[in-house]
């Protein structure tokens, strides 16, 4: 299945996992040894999390979101995300690098489309602040 033709309608997309995959999921932040002024920027910490056979990806507008069977929720990248400079940009066409590696677990068979009514229903994916 080609990328174009995966996110044809542009709605949200939800998968089961067939097969273990590994994902990334944000720990919280460090400092860095860049500074805005006087201000210490801080990135991003993330940590590896292995989903198991039945875990859901729900892949969403705002965001990409892992349910997995016990029932909780993480915020995730699917693949290992770069550790770039605060300033460094990327120039030219973007592309998801989550929706690319979902089309690499398709193809794969590591994962398997379902439907919205087939998805766990009721999950917050943001806690209240």
């Amino acid at each position: 299945m080609k990328y174009a033709e995966l996110f044809e309608n542009h709605g949200n997309h939800y998968f089961k996992v067939k097969k273990p995959v590994k994902v990334w999921t944000k720990t919280g932040t460090e400092p860095s040894n860049e500074w805005y002024g006087a201000s210490q920027i801080h990135r991003a910490t993330w940590d590896s999390l292995n989903l198991e056979k039945g875990d859901e990806i729900h892949y969403l507008h705002g965001g990409t979101f892992v349910v997995q069977n016990a029932g909780t929720v993480h915020e995730v990248k699917l693949s290992n995300p770069p550790r770039k400079g605060a300033f460094e940009k990327n120039y030219g066409v973007y592309h998801d690098p989550n929706a690319t590696k979902i089309n690499d677990f398709l193809e794969d068979n590591t994962i398997e489309r379902i439907s919205h009514d087939d998805a766990k229903q009721n999950v917050k994916y943001r806690p209240k602040t």
